[in-house]
Formats: C-alpha cells, sequence, structure tokens
C-alpha cells in the first residue's frame, strides 16, 4: 500500500491506481492530516519484517511500502 502527505498535509492513499484524498470518520466532512494533533509523524518500521513506513493516526497505525511526504520542511530560525 501506498501514501503521499500532500505539501498541504492532506493524508492520501493510493486506490485503484491513484492517490486518494482520505476522509476522517470521526469529523464531520473534513479530511485526515497533519492539522490534526493525533496524527504523527512517518517513522521507518523494520520490525514487520521488512522496509515499511509507519504513520500513527488517531486510531490505528498504518504500514505503507512507500510513503511520500511533499510537505515543505521550514528551515530553522536563524
Amino acid at each position: 500500500m501506498k501514501a503521499k502527505i500532500y505539501k498541504n498535509g492532506n493524508l492520501l492513499i493510493e486506490r485503484a491506481g491513484e492517490f486518494e484524498k482520505m476522509l476522517c470518520p470521526f469529523e464531520a466532512e473534513g479530511y485526515c492530516g497533519h492539522w490534526c494533533p493525533l496524527f504523527g509523524e512517518p517513522y521507518e518500521d523494520t520490525t514487520l519484517g521488512g522496509k515499511m513506513i509507519s504513520l500513527s493516526l488517531c486510531h490505528k497505525t498504518l504500514n505503507f511500502s512507500e510513503l511520500i511526504d511533499e510537505r515543505v520542511k521550514e528551515e530553522a530560525a536563524q
């Protein structure tokens, strides 16, 4: 399974070959994204029998074979 965190923070998961925005099942008409305080940072998890990228969400941790993070990293304040 593949996923993408779009540059605006929306979580997209590949379905039938196309990336689709994921609706939040707990927020009426809201999308899953990095603005949620329960949205974790992706991390590499090697305990799953291979290289997987894990992403903790509010009620579940999802594991992906590939996760593309398109968010712009802010440079450290100088």
